[in-house]
């Protein structure tokens, strides 16, 4: 086996330990407030009021349905798909809020959305979300990961329409983001693979916390937030 089979043979078995993680994952609420937290989505609101909208969220069964969400003990247990479909909420906010109606869309829409959100991730540089490669003016960008277009039209405060959702190739999101016809779309192509693979390392990072706890050691997040707060 010469070296390049062996490199790919190595990062597809990482690929695969990784995918695993992701079926396997377990969280509570406390993570998945940590994990939307450091993606920015609370932006500069409080505790609390973050806190209230997305438990204003749960009431619409998103991202699960209370009663018949997995427990332990008193405590819901989230999903990497649960987590994902928050995320993906929380993107498609305009001007801090999602429509009612476009949040019961993502949920009726789960059975086509669940296994985008695995090949975001299993595909974010390779298949479908191979790189793109541009070049102009002595200048070079490279586009990469799978985009989902959710197919919302969404005017005048009401939902038009709905899906179905379509994965795209970095062109094929890039031709959609040029299309004359987009000027008045509010909702457009969305880089799911960023958001999974961002998914991934906060999961990694609030294990690393845990692991720290039980150890008597500040985590590296918090050691960051400490010394970015001087404490």
């Amino acid at each position: 086996m010469n070296a390049a089979s062996k490199n790919d043979h190595s990062s597809t078995d990482a690929n695969d330990l990784m995918l695993r993680e992701l079926n396997e994952l377990e969280l509570f609420y406390g993570d998945i407030f940590e994990i939307l937290t450091l993606l920015g989505f609370r932006g500069s609101t409080s505790r609390k009021t973050f806190n209230d909208y997305i438990k204003s969220l749960r009431r619409l069964d998103l991202p699960v349905v209370a009663s018949e969400a997995p427990r332990r003990g008193h405590q819901i247990v989230y999903t990497y798909e649960n987590l994902m479909e928050l995320v993906l909420a929380m993107t498609l906010r305009v001007y801090h809020v999602i429509p009612d109606a476009v949040i019961k869309a993502l949920v009726e829409a789960r059975g086509e959305l669940y296994p985008i959100y695995h090949k975001a991730f299993k595909e974010r540089r390779t298949g479908l979300g191979a790189p793109l490669v541009l070049a102009a003016g002595g200048k070079r960008l490279e586009l990469s990961g799978v985009f989902l277009d959710l197919n919302i039209d969404y005017a005048a405060g009401h939902l038009v329409s709905f899906g179905p959702p379509e994965v795209l190739s970095p062109f094929e999101a890039l031709q959609r983001f040029m299309a004359s016809d987009n000027v008045a779309r509010v909702f457009l192509p969305i880089p799911i693979s960023v958001l999974a693979e961002n998914v991934y390392e906060l999961y990694q990072q609030c294990l690393s916390a845990k692991e720290s706890a039980k150890d008597g050691k500040p985590s590296r997040a918090r050691r960051r937030r400490s010394d970015r707060n001087g404490e």
